[in-house]
């Protein structure tokens, strides 16, 4: 949600609705680019990470247990 507000009110500085700022512009564009692109990725492979984490501690266990 957080995310979303800040793009939102990023958008008419990026994109020079309402008067344009040659030096803010850029900077609008690439803090709104990058919160649009790190947040679905943070949401997606950190939580798939972690789990593929854990299945694989779990199949290394289990390889363990059977070689004993």
């Amino acid at each position: 949600m957080t995310t979303v507000t800040t793009v939102a009110a990023l958008l008419p500085l990026a994109y020079g609705w309402g008067g344009t700022d040659s030096w803010m512009a850029p900077m609008a564009l690439a803090l709104a680019w990058g919160l649009i692109f790190a947040t679905p990725l943070t949401l997606v492979l950190v939580p798939w990470l972690f789990m593929a984490g854990q299945d694989l501690r779990g199949m290394l266990s289990r390889g363990k247990k059977r070689s004993e």
